[in-house]
C-alpha cells in the first residue's frame, strides 16, 4: 500500500467511527399504531341517576347513601357498597365524587363524570380518595377535569378498566401504596398521565398513555414500584421521568414517539431494573440513565437518528467537549494532509 495514502485512511476512519451512531437505522421499525381511535375502551355511558353535582362520603355516611337508592351494598368483602351509573357534572370548585376517612369496601363503576366549566385552575377530581382503603374504581368514563381520579393517603384500592382524557392530570397518587392500575386509558391530558409522589408497591400495568402534554408516567420519592405491559407513546415530554426513585421495575413496555426520552432516570435514583422495554423513536433517545447501579437489559432501541444524538450530545458538557475536540483534530490533520499534498504536487 503506498505510504502516502495510510494518514487519508485513518483520517476517514476516525470520521466514519465519529458519526456512524448517527445514522444507524433499521428498516423494520414498527409503526405505532393510533391507539386512541382503535384501542379506546368500550365503557357503556351512564344513565340511571343524572340529578348530581357532587357526592362526598366517609365511614359516617354510608348507610345514609343506601337509604336514599342510589348506594347499594352493606360495605364487606363479599358485600361492597356499590355506585354506578351515575351522570356527575360538578361545579362550585367540588369534586364529583370525594370519599374519604373510609375503609369499607366499595365499588364506583360505570359512571360519567366531568366538570362543568373549564378545569384548569380548579384542583378538584372526578374521584378524589383521601385516606381511604379497600376501594375500587372501575369502567367510568372521566373527562375534562382537574385531576381524573385523585389518591392521597391510601391503600388497597383497585383502578381499572376506566376512561380518562382531557383532564390536567390523568392520574394522581401521593403518600399511598398497594394500589394497582390496569387497563386504563388516558389521553390528551394537559400535564401528565400519571403522576406519583411518595409511594411504594404500587402496579402500573396494561394501561394506554398516551398524547399527553407532559410525562407519561412521573414519578418522584417513590419505590418498590413495578410498571409493566404498558404503551406510553406520543406524550409531549419523557415517556417515563424517575426523580429520587429507588428499588423499581419497568418491564416490558412500549414506549415510542415522546419528546424526550423514553426513560429518563435523575441522578438520585438508584437499584432500579429497566428490562425487556421497546423504545421506538422518541426524540432524545432510549434512555437517559444518571442513577447508580440501575440495571438495564435486554431493552429494544428503534431509531436513532442524527438530529436526536446531537440534542443527546449537547446534554452532556464534557461529551459535548470531548466531541468537539476529536472534530477539531481531524480537521486540521486534514488540512495539513491537503496543504502537503498540494506542494508535493507543485515540485
Amino acid at each position: 500500500m503506498n505510504r502516502k495514502k495510510i494518514p487519508y485512511l485513518v483520517i476517514c476512519t476516525g470520521i466514519i467511527l465519529l458519526v456512524s451512531p448517527l445514522f444507524t437505522y433499521d428498516s423494520n421499525i414498527p409503526i405505532i399504531p393510533d391507539y386512541p381511535a382503535q384501542n379506546e375502551l368500550a365503557i357503556e355511558p351512564s344513565a340511571s341517576w343524572s340529578n348530581f353535582s357532587f357526592i362526598q362520603l366517609s365511614n359516617a355516611n354510608w348507610s345514609n347513601a343506601v337509604s336514599l337508592g342510589w348506594c347499594k351494598g352493606s360495605g364487606t368483602e363479599e358485600d361492597p357498597y356499590i355506585i354506578e351509573n351515575m351522570t356527575i357534572e360538578s361545579e362550585n370548585f367540588r369534586s364529583c365524587i370525594f370519599i374519604r376517612d373510609s375503609d369499607v369496601h366499595f365499588i364506583i363503576r360505570n359512571c360519567t363524570l366531568t366538570y362543568k366549566e373549564e378545569s384548569e385552575d380548579k384542583l378538584v377530581s372526578a374521584v378524589e380518595m383521601a385516606n381511604v382503603h379497600n376501594g375500587t374504581v372501575e369502567d367510568n368514563n372521566i373527562e375534562n377535569i382537574y385531576y381524573g381520579i385523585n389518591l392521597k393517603d391510601s391503600s388497597r384500592c383497585n383502578i381499572k378498566d376506566n376512561n380518562i382524557k382531557k383532564c390536567q392530570y390523568g392520574i394522581s397518587v401521593s403518600n399511598s401504596n398497594n394500589i394497582d392500575f390496569k387497563n386504563n386509558e388516558i389521553t390528551n391530558s394537559d400535564k401528565s398521565g400519571f403522576f406519583l409522589s411518595d409511594c411504594a408497591e404500587l402496579e402500573v400495568k396494561k394501561n394506554s398513555i398516551l398524547e399527553n402534554g407532559g410525562h407519561g408516567i412521573y414519578l418522584t420519592k417513590c419505590e418498590d414500584l413495578k410498571i409493566s405491559d404498558n404503551k406510553i407513546n406520543r406524550n409531549t415530554d419523557q415517556g417515563i421521568d424517575m426523580e429520587n426513585c429507588d428499588d423499581c421495575e419497568i418491564l416490558d413496555n412500549e414506549i415510542g414517539e415522546n419528546g424526550a426520552f423514553g426513560i429518563f432516570i435523575s441522578s438520585n435514583s438508584d437499584n432500579n431494573l429497566i428490562s425487556g422495554n421497546t423504545f421506538q423513536n422518541n426524540y432524545l433517545g432510549c434512555i437517559d440513565n444518571r442513577g447508580t447501579n440501575n440495571k438495564i437489559e435486554d431493552n429494544t432501541c428503534y431509531g436513532n437518528y442524527l438530529f436526536y444524538f446531537l440534542v443527546w450530545l449537547m446534554l452532556d458538557l464534557y461529551r459535548f467537549i470531548f466531541f468537539i475536540i476529536i472534530l477539531i483534530i481531524l480537521i486540521v490533520l486534514t488540512i495539513i494532509l491537503i496543504r502537503r499534498r498540494k506542494k508535493s504536487k507543485t515540485k
